[in-house]
């Protein structure tokens, strides 16, 4: 019939026939055999509605991605684009918002997306932070601060003394030391050493209350002693 659909989904009376060339089947509009036949895509397109549709969605526009920073003591608002290689803005911007800031100049050459070239007037210095204040001011004042307890090494407690209170039938447990391995021993002695030197650990020559240390060799640091002594 030629419309837009199958011929499978065509309601044509198939014993129709066709007044130019006589053969059932068809229509004069669709015969090859009809001279100046002609085909209207247009028409045929508009017509096709008897189609399946699978799908059809509407996409919503999806807003900017925009966040606030603080650009030399000014906040403006930016949008994010984590495709970006430069953060740009028009010389009458930065005239504008910056205008004793010195425009240096620059060789960098940019495309864009589309393959268009950009031309760069230069670029300017400035601080930009997140937060209000300078990140990097802001650890300076923090190691300062706590500058004792950031330094190598242990640190101890001051105007503080521990107190360990024991039950009245606490009776003293003192374990025999255990066989440190030949190969392991210089490495025990000389982190006892360091301890000691520390001031972690304190000899004594003599103690009621005593339990064998258990040397654990780790691949950064040498030894860690999983238990010193123990109260018990």
């Amino acid at each position: 019939c030629g419309k837009g659909h199958l011929a499978i989904k065509c309601y044509l009376n198939r014993n129709v026939r066709c007044t130019a060339c006589g053969i059932r089947g068809h229509l004069q509009s669709v015969c090859f055999k009809s001279k100046g036949q002609t085909h209207n895509v247009e028409e045929v397109l508009y017509n096709a509605t008897n189609e399946n549709i699978l799908q059809l969605e509407q996409v919503k526009y999806r807003d900017k991605f925009l966040t606030k920073l603080q650009v030399n003591d000014k906040v403006l608002e930016f949008e994010v684009d984590s495709g970006a290689a430069v953060t740009l803005a028009s010389k009458a911007q930065m005239l504008r918002l910056f205008p004793s800031s010195f425009i240096h100049p620059t060789t960098l050459k940019l495309i864009t997306y589309c393959k268009n070239s950009l031309n760069v007037e230069g670029y300017i210095i400035c601080t930009v932070n997140t937060i209000g204040i300078d990140k990097e001011e802001k650890l300076k004042i923090i190691l300062q601060k706590y500058k004792k307890v950031l330094e190598p090494g242990l640190d101890h407690i001051k105007n503080r003394q521990a107190c360990l209170t024991l039950k009245d039938n606490a009776k003293p447990i003192f374990m025999k030391h255990r066989t440190v391995p030949f190969k392991l021993l210089p490495l025990v002695e000389k982190e006892i050493e360091d301890l000691e030197a520390a001031g972690i650990l304190v000899k004594v020559n003599t103690s009621e209350w005593a339990t064998p240390i258990v040397p654990v060799l780790k691949k950064k640091v040498k030894f860690e002693f999983a238990e010193i002594i123990a109260l018990r």
